[in-house]
């Protein structure tokens, strides 16, 4: 196909999505004025929480009852994701969740993903390893597995069924801590004899190493073309938060203050971490646009481990409660909304709401993802329009009356002007518009042509099962005459024994006979020995004693006649 072809519909219908997930944002969330911050607490357990993890209207943590807690920010409702499971660790996107499971201890710990739309539990890896640390972006989940002493980064299409491989695959070092966003894996890999951050396209199947300074660097994460990481080159005492950008592969150093600054996480041009500074554990967060740090958290205790998706940050607290005695860490869920109208009210109710999971906020960060998708796959644009092919009809199938009521009456204006003033504005002109219509034609006759093959295939495999069961079919028909024969050769080798058996009882009655023809013979010969009476009489025992002998021999010569045809009956040869 034509690449030339290929690219200008492609950027055609990125600049429409662009534009239509700019409105959609502008609908739902109310830009950042200011930085100020309330704080709420989300979690009410009484026991230890841990690991939050947060999506549009959804955070997510796991339970010390080691099952993985959702709570729904605009309802103010929390329920268990998973009550079957020994669970740890969920990261979220969406409506899916993926999770460590640890039911078969922990050496042996399994990767699964729960759907909370159909409430299903998908086993992701169950293989006889560890598996733990698991990510997810849309279809693609990524974890770190051991096997025997050493670790690898794995990573799975959710619709692959089952098939898996591996960033990289090695014996002697280790792959560890793998994030993903789009198409792209992030971890930490010791082949150089430190900690170094790499990531690696799963299209390309590419490793590109980020750092090569000579100090540790690790814990990365990503979104979009940005990647972060706790690096220790300033001292081991002096973590700092570095950042980079994959598209300008420039570096970036974060934070310089003099205490620890650990546990980066990013979303669009916010980063959030834990910092040391104030002599406890708080949250801070940058804007990448102007660079400026913002202290989230300023509790006395500890606030560790937080994430950020939009305007919402959360994170682990250790505040003590009313009921426990003081000084006691209770390990809380604590969430905080950016105060978007710089007002100074932090009461819940001054917020913008947020939409439901289920409705446009999703769909927004699904339009984000796309778009990730879209920027970072240059040079593989056969890719680039099965991702938006497959997007567009999946948004259009199950969204497709949530984006009617999401885009304003102002957008519909933007969009028809858009499409009544192709030319003039030079956006969308008619050739793009009927080379993207050819393309997708091209398309849908390409999934045609393909389903048309399988389905060629799945007649040839039935017309061939058919004479493999016409050849099963008299192959046993043989078979069974061949036992039939064998069961006829059993019955005649049975009864010539019969025969035999029988013929050596009269052999041995003929014998017993000859013995006392022979006990005969000896009194006879005794009485001759002591002196017959006279000669005549010698003459008429003699010749009785050669009838008697001409007859043994008769009878021994019939008995072996006997036998011999016997044993050629059976076929034995002499």
């Amino acid at each position: 196909m034509d690449r030339t072809i290929l690219i200008k519909p492609t950027i055609a219908a990125v600049m429409v999505l662009m534009m239509v997930s700019i409105s959609l944002t502008s609908i739902i969330v109310v830009p950042v004025s200011g930085e100020r911050t309330y704080e709420k607490k989300i979690s009410w357990s009484g026991l230890r929480q841990w690991s939050p993890v947060v999506w549009g209207n959804r955070v997510t943590w796991e339970d010390d009852s080691e099952d993985i807690i959702q709570f729904a920010i605009e309802g103010n409702e929390e329920y268990t994701v998973t009550e079957t499971l020994r669970a740890r660790n969920p990261e979220i996107y969406g409506r899916k969740v993926v999770i460590q499971e640890h039911t078969n201890g922990f050496n042996n710990r399994d990767i699964y993903v729960v759907d909370l739309d159909t409430e299903g539990i998908l086993p992701i890896s169950t293989a006889l390893a560890d598996q733990i640390n698991p990510s997810i972006w849309n279809d693609l989940v990524v974890w770190q597995e051991k096997v025997d002493t050493h670790q690898n980064v794995a990573y799975t299409w959710l619709s692959s069924g089952g098939d898996y491989g591996f960033t990289t695959w090695s014996e002697d070092n280790n792959q560890t801590n793998p994030d993903v966003c789009g198409r792209t894996i992030v971890y930490q890999d010791d082949t150089a004899g430190n900690w170094d951050i790499y990531y690696y396209d799963v299209y390309k199947r590419e490793n590109v190493r980020v750092t090569s300074d000579t100090s540790t660097q690790g814990a990365p994460k990503i979104y979009d073309n940005k990647i972060v990481w706790t690096d220790y080159r300033n001292g081991p005492a002096n973590p700092d938060i570095y950042m980079y950008d994959m598209v300008t592969k420039e570096e970036r150093q974060i934070t310089t203050n003099s205490s620890a600054q650990y546990s980066p996480r990013i979303y669009e041009d916010r980063i959030v971490w834990m910092d040391y500074r104030m002599g406890n554990c708080d949250i801070f967060m940058m804007d990448l646009n102007d660079g400026i740090e913002v202290q989230v958290t300023t509790n006395t205790y500890d606030q560790t481990n937080p994430d950020i998706n939009g305007d919402v940050i959360v994170w682990e607290d250790t505040r003590p409660e009313v009921n426990l005695p003081t000084g006691y860490g209770s390990y809380d869920i604590y969430m905080t909304y950016i105060d978007q109208d710089n007002d100074g009210i932090y009461d819940w109710e001054d917020q913008a709401p947020l939409s439901d999971e289920s409705d446009l906020e999703v769909l927004s960060g699904k339009m984000d993802a796309l778009m990730v998708q879209l920027r970072l796959t240059e040079g593989n644009l056969t890719d680039r329009i099965e991702i938006l092919r497959e997007d567009l009809i999946e948004r259009l199938e199950d969204h497709g009356e949530e984006i009617m009521e999401g885009i304003s009456s102002s957008t519909r204006d933007i969009l028809l002007d858009l499409e009544q003033n192709k030319e003039a504005t030079g956006l969308i002109n008619q050739s793009l518009h009927e080379k993207f219509t050819s393309l997708l034609d091209n398309i849908t006759l390409g999934r045609n042509d393909v389903i048309k093959n399988a389905m060629d295939f799945l007649d040839a495999i039935e017309e061939r099962k058919d004479e493999v069961q016409k050849d099963i079919e008299e192959l046993m028909e043989e078979m069974q005459k061949g036992m039939e024969a064998l069961m006829n050769m059993t019955d005649t080798i049975a009864k010539t024994n019969e025969e035999l058996s029988t013929d050596m009882v009269r052999s041995m009655e003929q014998l017993e006979k000859l013995d006392g023809i022979v006990t005969d013979l000896e009194t006879i010969g005794k009485d001759v020995k002591e002196g017959p009476e006279d000669d005549e009489e010698d003459l008429d025992l003699i010749g009785v004693l050669i009838i008697v002998l001409l007859i043994i021999v008769i009878l021994l010569l019939i008995i072996s006649m006997i036998s011999r045809r016997k044993r050629n009956d059976l076929g034995f040869e002499e």
